[in-house]
């Protein structure tokens, strides 16, 4: 088995990657679902200012591995039938930390990254499919501050590889397939 997880700041590529790699069969395990499963046994409805908040206060009450330890059974009930799977959203060195010590080798932390100002320009057309997101140039602003609190600048430079996303999908395509000839075995 391989976990390929990965990091990197909002709007960034992180979903397109995830998005490419569950497109060639691979399946998908979200951070963020283990939070909203959560929120969802304590009956906390779901939506960007209780995400942002509960996200924030699990990770002070029970440490900034919580979600990677949220994350577990549903990477262990995938395993059983799939060879690589994918972990969308890393955001703590502590994350990364808990998911080596159980997953060990098997584990490759990718990070997406791109500017700012490119991150922003994407905001408008994901603001149409995600309510969890910001939506304008302030709430992407505070939700920079708020993921860089948890670690996440930290996690971005632990990752064993990085992918520039500031080009066209093709380009970054192109990026992907190079990058999984070193990352999967053949």
């Amino acid at each position: 088995m391989k976990i390929i997880a990965i990091t990197g700041m909002p709007l960034a590529g992180k979903g397109e990657l995830t998005k490419e790699l569950t497109a060639r069969g691979y399946k998908q395990v979200s951070m963020s679902q283990g939070i909203k499963d959560e929120m969802e046994r304590q009956k906390i409805e779901i939506n960007h200012e209780n995400i942002r908040n509960f996200a924030t206060q699990i990770r002070k009450d029970k440490g900034r591995g919580v979600a990677a330890e949220l994350a577990f059974s549903a990477i262990d009930e995938l395993a059983k039938t799939k060879d690589v799977i994918v972990i969308d959203g890393i955001r703590s060195p502590e994350e990364i930390d808990v998911f080596k010590k159980e997953y060990g080798d098997d584990f490759v932390l990718i990070s997406v990254e791109a500017d700012f100002e490119v991150c922003l320009s994407r905001l408008p057309e994901r603001a149409k499919t995600r309510k969890d997101d910001p939506v304008d140039e302030a709430g992407l602003r505070w939700r920079y501050k708020e993921e860089l609190s948890w670690g996440l600048g930290e996690t971005i430079e632990k990752a064993d590889y990085q992918l520039k996303n500031e080009g066209t999908l093709e380009e970054f395509k192109t990026k992907i397939d190079e990058l999984l000839s070193k990352v999967l075995p053949q």
